[in-house]
Order: C-alpha cells, then sequence, then structure tokens
C-alpha cells in the first residue's frame, strides 16, 4: 500500500491490514515510516519510483486512488500487470485517455470504474448489447452552489466551497464538485471508459445523489442504478466484482426519501462543465492540457 504523505495512517493501516510493502511517496518521510514499521516485518520504501515498483507487485486487484496526474504512471504499472484495476483517479483517462485504454486492451487488464458514476455505468452495461446503446447519463449533484446565482457563486469562500450537501470527500474533489469542473472531467473519463461519442454523454443535476447514473437504450427503456451517497459502494464493487461483498452503507428507503428530482445543468452558473465538453469536443490533447 501507498500513501503520499500521511506516515501515520499509513504505518497503521500497514500494520492493521498485514502489508507485505507500504510506501510513502515523500522521500523524507521514509526514516519516519520504517521508524512507525520498526520489528513489524512490513518492507518500507519511498518516492516516485517506489510508488510505480508497488503498483506493480503481485496482487489480485489495484486500486488506483492517488490524486491528480501524479497517478498516471503508477496506474499504468499496474494495467501492464493485466490484472484487475480499480479506477479511482479519473486524470488518468482525462489526461491520457486513448494511450491508457490501448494499454488496458494490450495487457487485457480488467478495469473497473470506482467513481460512483460510472461504476453505476458499468453496472448498468454488464451484459447489455452495447448495439442498442443510445446515451449516457451521468448525475451530479450540483454542489453547494446549485441554487446560487453567478454573482453569488463569484463572492463564495474555500469554507463554503469545501461544504458539500451530501458527499465526504477530500479538499481538491470538493473544490472541483463545487464548480462541477469534477463532472467535466467525468464526462471525458466516461468516453474513454465506455468508448461512446460525446454526444452521447450528458448530465443531469440530482440533488439527492441517489440515482448515480442511467443508461438509455435504442428501444426507449432507461435504467439506472441507485445506491446511498456512501464510497464504500462503488469500492465494494472494484474488489469483488462479479461478485456482491456486504458493506456497512445506509439501505436505501424510497418511501423515506419520498422525491428525487432532477434539473438541467447550468452551463452559466458551472462555466467549467461547458468547458470540459468543449475540450472532450475537441480531442487529441485538448483534455490534456
Amino acid at each position: 500500500m501507498s500513501n503520499h504523505g500521511a506516515v501515520e495512517g499509513l504505518a497503521m493501516a500497514a500494520r492493521e491490514f498485514k502489508a507485505k510493502l507500504a510506501v510513502i511517496g515523500d522521500q523524507s518521510l521514509y526514516g519516519a515510516l520504517a521508524d512507525r514499521l520498526a520489528g513489524s516485518g512490513i518492507r518500507c520504501a519511498a518516492g516516485a519510483a517506489a510508488v510505480e515498483a508497488a503498483a506493480a507487485e503481485p496482487a489480485d486487484c489495484v486500486v488506483a486512488a492517488i490524486v491528480g496526474i501524479a497517478g498516471l504512471i503508477p496506474t499504468l504499472a499496474a494495467v501492464a500487470q493485466g490484472r484487475r484495476v480499480a479506477l479511482a483517479n479519473k486524470e488518468c483517462l482525462v489526461s491520457a485517455g486513448d494511450l491508457f485504454m490501448a494499454e488496458v486492451d494490450h495487457h487485457s487488464t480488467e478495469l473497473v470504474p470506482v467513481d460512483s458514476e460510472h461504476a453505476g455505468v458499468f453496472q448498468l452495461l454488464a451484459g447489455q448489447c452495447r448495439e442498442g446503446l443510445r446515451a449516457i447519463t451521468l448525475t451530479a449533484s450540483g454542489g453547494p452552489f446549485r441554487t446560487l446565482s453567478p454573482e453569488a457563486i463569484a463572492k463564495v469562500g474555500i469554507t463554503q466551497a469545501l461544504a458539500h450537501p451530501n458527499w465526504s470527500m477530500g479538499r481538491k474533489i470538493s473544490i472541483d464538485s463545487a464548480t462541477l469542473m469534477n463532472k467535466g472531467l467525468e464526462l471525458i473519463e466516461a468516453q474513454h471508459l465506455f468508448a461512446v461519442r460525446p454526444d452521447q454523454l450528458q448530465v443531469v443535476v440530482h440533488p439527492q445523489s441517489i440515482v448515480h447514473a442511467l443508461v438509455e437504450f435504442a428501444d426507449g427503456a432507461v435504467l439506472a442504478q441507485l445506491a446511498s451517497h456512501d464510497m464504500r459502494t462503488p469500492i465494494a464493487l472494484g474488489l469483488a466484482w462479479p461478485m456482491r461483498m456486504e458493506t456497512p452503507v445506509e439501505r436505501l428507503d424510497l418511501v423515506r426519501l419520498g422525491t428525487l428530482t432532477f434539473e438541467a445543468a447550468d452551463m452559466v452558473r458551472f462555466p467549467a462543465l461547458a468547458l470540459a465538453r468543449a475540450a472532450m469536443l475537441r480531442g487529441g490533447l485538448a483534455p490534456t492540457v
């Protein structure tokens, strides 16, 4: 297992789950990690090269969850092993989608998406004839600024942007979700994951975050994937697919929920979404930039 700079958390997790190898991305923290794992029998390493090497270690499944472009090279190393990769890093596909998917195909890697929306699409398409696929819809909560005017959004601060109404996430993804930049990145990710045209992808705002994805087929049927807004569900999918593992998530009670609502995504209020779609349509290196 690896982590960039959280020595205490990495050491605790490594001991709890009896890891064979613990890697800290920040080279300067090697000594601190080695001290905390002294006597445990767990191998220690540090630095970017060590993270890449860890991704190539024998494993049934590699969960790729490094934030940002830093995750690309280690995840490609995992892909090259031809095993399962549970992908929680969307920048791999945004920045290098064609290259990445070519490697997946070349090594016959089983790629299972861990983003809740893409995990939903993945399940909805399982066993379906792709010739009949018409459209894929990703849902977005709308974040904390869904009902604010563009003028009001221009005055908000970091604390407000980090206060996501549904999901508990890291700072970067919380900010990206508040601006819907994250949803724009997910559109580009979906294009590569499911080999569809940009015009087959759309976003709809769904404030309750219960419906994670919808798939429309040529006969007019629309299938939806529903789950509580808890990342333990798609993570479990990535680890266990095609089996299902028990998770401690809250079970859906549709009667208690009562109503599920949907709205159009406002490209004026959230220009990052329009920018991401424009990059996807342009293709080439535009998403990389």
